[in-house]
């Protein structure tokens, strides 16, 4: 977040604020509001209270705590960051190329999130989710006037390096200098699964945005989408949101250098699997008790009321009995440029 922020104080010092007028949102910009998200905003745990220690604890139990060995201090290692990036250094110039990590919402987006981390803590690199960031800014940085990809695309000098670090969760297309030297995961679910997906987030379970402005929109977009129901939410979010994306990520994969395509029945199927793929990709090694950690977090199927689940079933092939025929014929024509180019 530091990097983002010292951006806007630059662009505040070269630019005095003038006095601001209304703007009218585009088509795009009442997409459902939670695209200014970098992932599903509520997966990482908040930490707790703790407790403060009883002042009329009884003699008997202080001297049974006395008996206790104290916790081990946590290990501290300095200069991590920096330590990654003089590894990559050393080992030669295309070692620890950074990683664009590319997905949409609702393809295991908790999962990403806790890989990434793990990524982060347990390999030489870094990964930097700008667009968590970002959203966490809020107004702060009056987010919902740039969207996440052109902020990245215009600070592409500032904030991607070319060793070192992961990028992600990405889950807009977004383009910049250099790019196609850069590793490239694609992590992609069937479109229309996502769009099923969606439905139920937007509707019932996904948080408010942060900022003021994209909050409005998004509270709107629920009101209409709980109104008008799963068959308009699709085909108006597949026009206005899905499509586009999937295409734009079709023109970055055409000068990719050797990406890795990951799908989500991958994933669901054989996690362990899955995770090797990543770990041969970037070539480090996950140790076990990595691999049992991220396969026991992944449970991507659950069972229960998909309206009240943030992290609903995972089943692939929903679309088929959740949407009417001819909304379904509608989602296959539309997305047949996309659907044989992915695999779906």
């Amino acid at each position: 977040m530091k990097k983002i922020r010292a951006l806007f104080r630059k662009k505040r010092l070269d630019h005095p604020p003038q006095q601001a007028t209304a703007v009218e949102p585009s088509a795009t910009e009442n997409v459902p509001a939670s695209d200014l998200t970098s992932q599903d905003s509520g997966d990482a745990p908040l930490a707790s209270d703790v407790p403060a220690q009883d002042a009329d604890v009884a003699p008997q139990d202080q001297e049974g705590a006395a008996d206790i060995p104290p916790p081990e201090p946590e290990v501290f290692e300095p200069f991590v960051a920096a330590k990654n990036r003089v590894r990559a250094a050393h080992a030669g110039s295309d070692a620890f190329r950074s990683v664009l990590f590319f997905t949409t919402h609702k393809c295991a987006s908790t999962f990403v999130t806790a890989l990434l981390d793990e990524l982060d803590a347990k390999s030489p690199y870094t990964n930097m989710n700008y667009e968590g960031a970002y959203w966490e800014l809020g107004d702060e940085i009056n987010s919902v006037e740039v969207p996440v990809e052109e902020f990245l695309g215009r600070n592409s000098d500032m904030l991607l390096h070319k060793h070192g670090e992961i990028y992600g969760p990405l889950r807009k297309p977004f383009d910049f200098p250099g790019r196609e030297k850069f590793k490239h995961i694609f992590f992609f679910r069937d479109p229309r699964d996502v769009l099923v997906s969606m439905f139920y987030s937007y509707a019932y379970t996904h948080p408010e945005p942060i900022h003021t402005q994209a909050r409005k929109i998004f509270l709107e977009r629920r009101e209409r989408t709980i109104e008008r129901g799963i068959d308009w939410f699709v085909l108006e979010t597949t026009t206005e949101n899905l499509l586009p994306r999937f295409l734009g990520y079709g023109e970055i994969l055409q000068n990719a250098e050797n990406p890795l395509i990951l799908k989500y029945d991958e994933f669901s199927a054989e996690t362990e699997t899955f995770l090797k793929k990543i770990a041969d990709y970037l070539d480090i090694e996950l140790s076990d008790e990595s691999l049992t950690k991220l396969t026991k977090f992944a449970s991507p199927v659950r069972d229960g009321a998909p309206e009240l689940e943030h992290k609903r079933s995972g089943r692939s092939g929903q679309w088929k009995h959740e949407l009417k025929p001819e909304t379904a014929d509608k989602l296959n024509e539309l997305f047949e440029p996309v659907l044989g180019k992915w695999g779906f």
